[in-house]
């Protein structure tokens, strides 16, 4: 009996510790995808060699074909400008993320 007794303590702590754990924040994008943020406007070009996501910087807010919905570790969500299509990108099929400055320094 005391068996029992002590399983139906210990499952339910253990079962809530993993649960409590496994609740820890998003991991932030690193790498290629860390310059992409929520609902900034993007272009994308596909090419052989993979996906080509365009940002730019420095000039007049534009509207782009894309706005980017999701950023996550391992790959990025994009949806198109009349908001019908979205696009899950996995990073391997990314070829780089090219940012183009409108404005030239100083």
């Amino acid at each position: 009996m005391v068996r029992y007794r002590t399983a139906f303590v210990v499952v339910p702590l253990v079962a809530g510790l993993v649960f409590v754990a496994s609740g820890q924040a998003p991991a932030k994008p690193r790498g290629v995808l860390a310059q992409l943020s929520p609902e900034m406007p993007v272009s994308l070009t596909d090419s052989p060699a993979g996906y080509e996501i365009g940002t730019f910087v420095g000039g007049p807010d534009m509207t782009l074909g894309y706005t980017v919905l999701e950023v996550g570790p391992d790959y990025v969500v994009l949806e198109d400008i009349a908001g019908i299509r979205q696009h899950r990108i996995p990073i391997y099929a990314i070829k780089g993320v090219v940012t183009t400055t409108l404005k030239p320094k100083q």
